[in-house]
């Protein structure tokens, strides 16, 4: 898999640049409509990898020449909630986002934040410099609006999405999103709920079925449910390795 400054060497053959006019020809219309200009779009592997489309070539190949791809974070309170959204204005604003405003006249943005089980997802929605008042005219009210588009962009794209898989970008271990040991604990644990979390407790003390659920009031039946859904969510074979991961994300 290719590393961000490799894409660059070869960019005019790479998806991330090539796809640019396609998705901006599907996108462009819903953009318009509410006076917005750019769409990005990232998914963020947990394990260092990177996807990363847009409807804006120029701003593409310039964002991989400055090497941003390594500069990208996961705020930890992310982390905690599935949905997630942040506004992206001119005022106390990283390089990044001060470079695009300043040099490609993208700013007035909002970024969605979406977790996933082995990663997350951006999609990113951005206005010129001088349409401040999109903040509150349009993103504020109408986020709903924005996940559908979201949710569209994903249907639309989704062949372009799953080739991408297959070449990936790879960032440096020492990448601001890749501390993957934090990310993945915080993140299993923020996928439990409070019954889960409770019969993911009692069962690293090494309590029965039974013994769990006189405790808790439930059955032992449904606490077998809860414990089945926790090797669901935390992709264990059996109860061996579901204790093992509960004792790397649980505080007894």
């Amino acid at each position: 898999m290719p590393n961000s400054s490799d894409v660059l060497r070869r960019v005019e053959n790479h998806l991330a640049l090539t796809t640019c006019e396609d998705i901006k020809n599907v996108m462009q219309p819903l953009l318009t409509k509410h006076g917005m200009t750019v769409f990005n779009y990232y998914l963020i592997y947990f394990d260092n990898s990177v996807i990363r489309l847009s409807t804006d070539q120029k701003w593409t190949e310039h964002y991989f020449k400055m090497n941003y791809l390594e500069t990208l974070t996961i705020p930890e309170s992310y982390l905690k909630k599935p949905l997630n959204y942040y506004l992206w204005l001119l005022d106390d604003c990283p390089l990044m986002l001060q470079d695009a405003a300043i040099n490609f006249d993208m700013a007035n943005g909002i970024s969605i934040a979406k977790i996933n089980h082995d990663s997350i997802e951006y999609f990113c929605f951005a206005s010129r410099r001088d349409n401040t008042s999109i903040v509150n005219n349009f993103y504020l009210n109408n986020l709903d609006v924005l996940e559908q588009y979201s949710l569209y962009f994903k249907d639309q794209f989704n062949s372009i999405i799953s080739q991408f898989e297959k070449n990936k970008i790879i960032l440096p271990s020492n990448a601001s999103c890749c501390h993957r040991n934090k990310i993945n604990k915080e993140l299993k644990k923020s996928l439990l709920s409070p019954r889960q979390k409770d019969c993911a407790k009692l069962l690293l003390q090494g309590m029965s079925y039974k013994e769990i659920g006189k405790i808790l009031q439930l059955s032992a039946r449904t606490v077998e449910t809860h414990v089945n859904q926790l090797k669901t969510k935390l992709e264990c074979d059996n109860k061996a390795e579901l204790i093992i991961q509960l004792n790397g994300i649980i505080t007894r």
